[in-house]
C-alpha cells in the first residue's frame, strides 16, 4: 500500500487504536474498543437500570447518498445516574453533545457542533468542497486522515498489486473518506443494554467501489476507482455510571475475493 503510511493486514479480529492504519484482508475483520430541526417530542426513556436510560427523537430527514432517497434521521440520548448525557445522530453517526454536570450545578455541553440537521448536511463535511470541513462529531471512514494524492496500492488475490484512486478533497489528497465519507450517510440504529451500561449500535455497509466516479467529476479529474471490497462498519457507543463513554468499532470485509484498506475514528 503506497501513499498512506503504516499498515496491518488482517485475517481475524484485532484491537484497533484510534489512529491506526489498517488493511483488511479477504474475509477478515477488525474490531476496537442543541438541536431543533423539526424535532418531535421524544419517546419515553428506556432502560432505567441503575439510572441508565436511552431515548429517541425524530431529528428531520435528508437524502441518503447510497439510495438517493429522503430518509428519516433520529437523535438518541444516552443518560446515566450521575447527570451525564450524550446525544448521537443517525446521520453521520455524529456525536452531537456531551452534557456534563459542573461544579456549580449547571450543565455544560463540552462538544463543538451544530444545532440542526441542515447545518450538519451543508456545513460539516459537504460532499463537494476544496478543503473538507470541520467534521464535527462524525464517524470518519472509510479512511480517517489523508491518502496522499488519492492513490494507494494493494495486493489482490490472483491479480497482484492493484492501484486504486479516490476523490481528492484536501490540498491534493483524499481526506476522511473523500467527498462522501461515512459522515455523510444515515446509519441503521439499534439500542443496546448490558450489565452496567446502556448503548447505541450504528451500522453502515459501504459497497465495493464506494467513492468511484467518472472522469471530470469533482475530485476525480481522471476518474476514480473507489475503495475495493464491501466493508461493514458496526460502531457502538456505550455509557456507564462511572461517566465513561465508550466507542467500539468492528469492521468486516464482506468480500471474499478482495483486500481493502480502512482507518476509522470519531471526530468529536
Amino acid at each position: 500500500m503506497r501513499g498512506i503510511g503504516r499498515q496491518r493486514r488482517l485475517r481475524g479480529p484485532v484491537i484497533l487504536g484510534m489512529a491506526a492504519v489498517v488493511a483488511v484482508a479477504v474475509g477478515g475483520s477488525l474490531a476496537a474498543t442543541q438541536a431543533s430541526a423539526a424535532i418531535k417530542a421524544p419517546a419515553a426513556a428506556r432502560g432505567g437500570h441503575g439510572g441508565l436510560s436511552i431515548s429517541k427523537q425524530y431529528f428531520g430527514s435528508t437524502v441518503e447518498p447510497y439510495t438517493g432517497k429522503e430518509t428519516a434521521v433520529y437523535r438518541y440520548t444516552l443518560s446515566n445516574a450521575k447527570g451525564l448525557s450524550v446525544k448521537i445522530l443517525t446521520y453521520g453517526g455524529i456525536l452531537q453533545e456531551i452534557n456534563v454536570p459542573g461544579a456549580n450545578g449547571r450543565e455544560a455541553d463540552v462538544l463543538l457542533g451544530f444545532k440542526t440537521l441542515q447545518d450538519y448536511v451543508t456545513e460539516d463535511s459537504p460532499p463537494v468542497t476544496s478543503n473538507g470541513g470541520p467534521y464535527f462529531g462524525e464517524l470518519i471512514g472509510r479512511y480517517g486522515n489523508r491518502i496522499a494524492n488519492g492513490k494507494f496500492t494493494l495486493d489482490q488475490p490472483g491479480a497482484g498489486p492493484v492501484t486504486y484512486t479516490v476523490p481528492i478533497n484536501n490540498n491534493g489528497n483524499s481526506l476522511h473518506g473523500g467527498l462522501v465519507g461515512f459522515g455523510n450517510h444515515i446509519w441503521a440504529a439499534q439500542e443496546v443494554h448490558g450489565h452496567g451500561y446502556v448503548g447505541l449500535q450504528l451500522t453502515l455497509v459501504s459497497p465495493n467501489g464506494d467513492q468511484a466516479a467518472a472522469a471530470g467529476t469533482p475530485g476525480c479529474p481522471n476518474g476514480c476507482t473507489g475503495y475495493p471490497a464491501e466493508l461493514k462498519d458496526v460502531t457502538t457507543f456505550t455509557l456507564n455510571n462511572a461517566n465513561q463513554l465508550g466507542i467500539h468499532y468492528k469492521l468486516t470485509n464482506e468480500s471474499t475475493n478482495l483486500n481493502t484498506v480502512t482507518n476509522v475514528t470519531d471526530h468529536a
